[in-house]
């Protein structure tokens, strides 16, 4: 008669699984803030006001550029004044892959602070991937720019007209 002996794989796997866990998803940073309205009544100019006038917008490791002129924006064009467009400016201090800026929610409100029109872009207005620069394995990206266009059927035309402010939601 042969006793069963347990396998010594699977109680190693079961031991570590029971005092670690299982390994997540990465944790992304996130930040929000409201971006001045600049220029024309179609054109929001990333002046980075939660972090002083002209200045980067950090979020963890990534930063977006801001600043008038060759910094980030999102305007409104198109035909029927449906489409968002961004052109962005990132980077990142550091990373072992790539790191991706995503826009989480861009919200456009007017001079009162009511909100007119809300968008979740899911991906759709993303930086591409920021990998480490000179091809090595992990560290700082390079400066990536970038833009995104989007049609929105669902966005009022007149937003143009009454929106003053975007307030941007982004993670990285």
């Amino acid at each position: 008669m042969h006793a069963r002996k347990p396998r010594i794989g699977l109680v190693v796997a079961a031991m570590v699984v029971a005092l670690y866990g299982m390994q997540g998803a990465a944790h992304a940073s996130s930040a929000s803030s409201a971006l001045s309205f600049f220029g024309p009544a179609n054109h929001f100019q990333a002046t980075g006001l939660d972090f002083g006038p002209n200045s980067d917008r950090p979020i963890g490791d990534c930063w977006m550029f801001t600043g008038l002129g060759n910094g980030s924006y999102v305007e409104i064009t198109g035909n029927n004044n449906q489409d968002l467009h961004m052109d962005a400016v990132t980077s990142t201090d550091f990373t072992r892959h790539a790191d991706i800026w995503h826009n989480d929610l861009l919200v456009f409100k007017d001079s009162t602070g009511k909100t007119l029109f809300s968008y979740a872009p899911f991906g759709a207005m993303s930086s591409p991937p920021m990998v480490p620069r000179d091809g090595r394995s992990s560290g700082p990206s390079e400066v990536y720019t970038w833009d995104r266009t989007v049609t929105l059927p669902s966005m009022p035309p007149t937003l143009i007209f009454q929106a003053t402010q975007v307030q941007w939601t982004s993670s990285c």
